[in-house]
């Protein structure tokens, strides 16, 4: 016959913690991440960074020409770029 299972009572809740772009740039800053590690904080959540494939690159390459050819010159199309207030941008204006 087969031994009885016991099964642990319910385990509670995962705690999670809510990071801010301000702290993850401290981590950053002290070392914690290293250009190698493929993080993005999304909605206060450090998540790794999934590969990008092929497809994704023509995705992003196409949107961003037609970007640039929908403003004209003068106006900068930044694909993918970081947001962080430590390197804020001018108001948008036209050229």
């Amino acid at each position: 016959p087969l031994p009885t299972l016991r099964y642990a009572p319910l385990m509670p809740a995962i705690q999670t913690k809510r990071w801010t772009r301000v702290k993850y740039e401290r981590l950053i800053d002290l070392g914690v991440f290293g250009p190698g590690d493929r993080l993005e904080l999304l909605g206060g959540q450090l998540v790794v960074g999934e590969p990008q494939s092929t497809d994704h690159y023509t995705a992003v390459r196409r949107v961003t020409r037609a970007l640039e050819l929908a403003f004209g010159p003068g106006w900068e199309v930044r694909p993918q770029a970081p947001r962080s207030r430590r390197w804020p941008l001018p108001p948008l204006r036209s050229p």
